[in-house]
């Protein structure tokens, strides 16, 4: 029964009450109406007098689901895959919450731990959706420093039934993270500068260093005296790198 009531009978002294506790276990999402009687005996047992007066109670219930989904930015893929990229470089993606439910449900993102409570930034990070309504959440990664992280599930969107102001634990939804960022990374050899050594006046020697891209991506590089600018002589559109790692005397830069 999706219905129950207790005592279902019992003795009143004059001037006296009883409760009737009812209870109600919502077995499927929909609307219930049902009617119980009170019937009022003379105490006598067996009864002498019948039923003296009767009062219909009717009963009525809503059960219903909070049904939320979302849709990820990427087919067939389960949360956020910002793939590899370099450390200074921003990152965007974005999920949609959906409400497919007949109430309104709140929600509210939280980011449990670091480092994704560092770098990660959702907007907006909560707030209220309507029956049948769907919110974008756009997502920043913006990291200073090299990070790797694979299918990380510290990001949770948590779900409020706004009716009763119930966190719903039990849709409590994970949020897969990944990403890769890292530095351009460069070597140069001989690392300890050219030496040209005695010469005699007026000749001419030549010596070569390398540059080798040890990094994941390409970058471009300029070479200039030591305390001009890095468009003396060389390509003015690629300025010294601030997040290269490599050799000394480095002119790495990111593209």
């Amino acid at each position: 029964e999706d219905f129950t009531l207790a005592p279902t009978a019992g003795l009143l002294p004059p001037g006296g009450q009883a409760s009737i506790k009812v209870g109600f276990h919502a077995r499927a999402s929909k609307e219930f109406s049902r009617k119980f009687t009170i019937d009022v005996f003379d105490s006598a047992v067996p009864s002498v007098l019948g039923v003296a007066h009767s009062l219909e109670v009717e009963l009525m219930a809503e059960a219903y689901s909070v049904d939320v989904d979302v849709s990820w930015p990427e087919e067939g893929v389960e949360g956020l895959d910002f793939k590899a990229f370099k450390v200074p470089d921003e990152q965007t993606s974005a999920l949609t919450l959906h409400n497919n439910g007949k109430y309104e449900v709140g929600y509210k993102v939280l980011l449990r731990k670091r480092p994704v409570r560092d770098v990660l930034t959702f907007t907006p990070p909560e707030g209220t959706l309507a029956p049948g309504a769907t919110q974008k959440l756009e997502v920043l990664l913006k990291t200073s420093e090299e990070l790797d992280l694979r299918l990380n599930t510290d990001v949770r969107v948590q779900f409020t039934e706004l009716l009763t102001n119930e966190t719903l634990t039990d849709l409590t939804m994970p949020v897969s993270v990944s990403c890769h960022a890292v530095f351009s990374q460069f070597t140069i050899v001989p690392n300890h500068g050219l030496n040209f050594g005695p010469m005699v006046y007026n000749s001419e020697k030549s010596r070569t260093f390398e540059i080798s891209n040890t990094g994941e991506f390409e970058f471009r590089y300029v070479l200039y005296p030591e305390g001009a600018g890095p468009d003396a002589g060389g390509d003015g559109d690629a300025p010294p790198a601030k997040d290269a790692k490599g050799g000394r005397g480095g002119g790495a830069d990111r593209s």
